[in-house]
């Protein structure tokens, strides 16, 4: 539709890029957007009620909890709204430190950001203080080191480990016997080198723990597969392997179901290997959460932890589910841990480890395509953003206080006093959210939808 005229444009285009992006506006220069432009969420499923809540309702669920320690879950699909209801529950909890209501919480939101462990614990650090550095010193030291030509080497030694002393130690039958060479074999020049080459799985694993990625390359980590076990003429020569190594090398050429085997292995082997390489093994990763909260619990506080996507951690996904599960041990703050990960994420789970979930909330794709099939409701969603975009920001910062201090909706239109008004909304439409009018120029309720996409 044309713009009639009459009808200014009423936005500066760097107001655009303030309001509107692809991740949320959650850190302190910019959360005044978030709140201005935020859609109030309800049909939240909470798995133990089965019923559907609201986003405040959440909240109040885990504020008013008896428990302890409690340790929340939300999980569905991508683009489902998880991270942006994390992001919700961690600035309600900010101000209800704020207002009072919440006596000595330290709320605490790991982002996904980069994707790799290395940026979540520095930003657990930047939030707690550095007085907590020395719990994480020796982690982030060993995730430094991978940054050198050793890092594919040291993995590869820590399957090795793991394929040979380590396998019976933790509670595994013996490897078959046609295997009991596979961990010599990782140790080795040749099928050690085969496993470090470039593009490998060792390589892609390594590139998670370090380096910048993708939801989907997260949810979806590296696996040793069969083929991944033809080592190739150059790896599989009498110097740099021993005759037991090459005869399993032939060995794996000739059984496919011998390869997958392998691969099984390997693979159960490269989640232990991954966290004693990083030194945050299941143990150890419970010890550093353990001191944090110790340290805590001497200053008399709580800790409420939020963490947007717990495979930002990569393969330590469930040990993270492990380190932060409830504790009956006074010596340790109370603790709030609220965890978002995909349906992938959350089926990884043991049914042991679910049951001692105290809150499950899933966010389906049934929830988000009726959302997108309500013509009203995708009006409300894209007016508050058009309005955010046309004010000035002193003024969305007041509608940010105003929805805090009242947990109404918006609360000022740039609409109200626009000598346009009537002609613009008489062309394009408005919504009426709380009685304050919002046009949908340069939209209109048939458009924005497509525009959503």
């Amino acid at each position: 539709m044309n713009r009639p005229a009459g009808i200014p444009i009423c936005w500066k285009q760097e107001s655009v890029g303030k309001a509107i992006s692809y991740t949320a506006k959650i850190d302190e220069k910019q959360t005044h957007y978030f709140l201005a432009c935020h859609s109030p969420m309800s049909g939240i499923q909470d798995e133990k009620s089965k019923r559907k809540i609201a986003e405040e309702e959440l909240y109040k669920n885990l504020v008013t909890s008896s428990q302890r320690d409690k340790q929340v879950v939300i999980y569905g699909e991508p683009g489902a709204g998880k991270s942006h209801l994390v992001h919700w529950l961690k600035l309600r909890f900010d101000y209800g430190v704020e207002l009072g209501e919440l006596k000595k919480i330290v709320p605490v939101l790991i982002e996904r950001r980069s994707g790799s462990l290395k940026d979540a614990l520095t930003q657990l650090i930047e939030q707690l203080g550095n007085s907590f550095q020395k719990y994480l010193d020796p982690v982030q030291q060993a995730l430094e080191n991978l940054s050198h030509a050793t890092a594919r080497q040291s993995l590869v030694y820590e399957i090795s480990l793991e394929l040979g002393p380590r396998w019976t130690d933790r509670g595994r039958e013996k490897l078959d016997k046609r295997l009991k060479h596979l961990g010599q074999a990782c140790s080795s020049e040749g099928f050690g080198g085969w496993l470090r080459r470039d593009a490998g799985v060792v390589e892609e694993t390594i590139n998670l723990l370090v380096e910048s990625s993708e939801i989907k390359d997260r949810e979806e980590t590296p696996k040793f597969c069969p083929e991944d076990l033809l080592v190739k003429d150059r790896f599989r020569t009498r110097r740099k392997n021993s005759q037991e190594v090459l005869d399993l090398i032939d060995e794996l050429d000739d059984s496919e179901d011998l390869r997958k085997l392998a691969a099984d292995h390997m693979n159960e082997a490269l989640k232990n290997a991954i966290g004693e390489m990083v030194g945050l093994s299941g143990a150890n990763l419970r010890k550093v959460f353990d001191s944090i909260r110790e340290e805590l619990a001497l200053e008399g506080k709580q800790l409420a932890l939020f963490i947007e996507d717990v495979s930002a951690m990569s393969e330590l996904d469930v040990e993270i589910v492990n380190a932060l599960e409830p504790q009956d041990r006074t010596d340790l703050c109370p603790l709030i841990a609220v965890l978002g990960m995909t349906h992938t994420g959350y089926a990884k789970l043991r049914d042991n480890q679910k049951q001692r979930i105290e809150f499950v909330y899933r966010l389906d794709g049934e929830t988000t395509k009726t959302w997108a099939k309500d013509q009203e409701s995708l009006a409300r969603f894209t007016a508050r953003y058009l309005n955010s975009i046309r004010l000035d920001e002193g003024e969305v910062r007041q509608i940010a206080d105003d929805r805090r201090a009242s947990k109404a909706d918006v609360s000022r239109s740039k609409c109200t006093e626009c000598e346009a008004k009537a002609l613009c909304h008489s062309t394009f439409g408005f919504v009426d959210i709380d009685g304050v009018e919002i046009g949908l120029y340069p939209f209109s309720r048939a458009t924005a939808p497509r525009v959503l996409g």
